[in-house]
């Protein structure tokens, strides 16, 4: 999933630059993760984690209220 998200651009750039060290390293280590290779382990169709992926980072909590 994060070779996907860090892939489209779909991280919250701001929330990474202001509270997280590391993304350089994080971003090349999920390069070799691509969807096929997840699959390939974990039994999880390839289009399927892509389409996880993008829902994930895309959804954002409901306030209440």
């Amino acid at each position: 999933m994060m070779h996907v998200i860090l892939g489209e651009g779909l991280e919250d750039r701001d929330y990474v630059e202001r509270y997280t060290d590391g993304i350089a390293a994080l971003r090349e280590r999920v390069r070799e993760w691509t969807p096929q290779r997840a699959a390939e382990l974990t039994g999880i169709g390839a289009g399927e984690i892509v389409s996880l992926a993008r829902e994930y980072a895309t959804t954002r909590p409901r306030r209440s209220g």
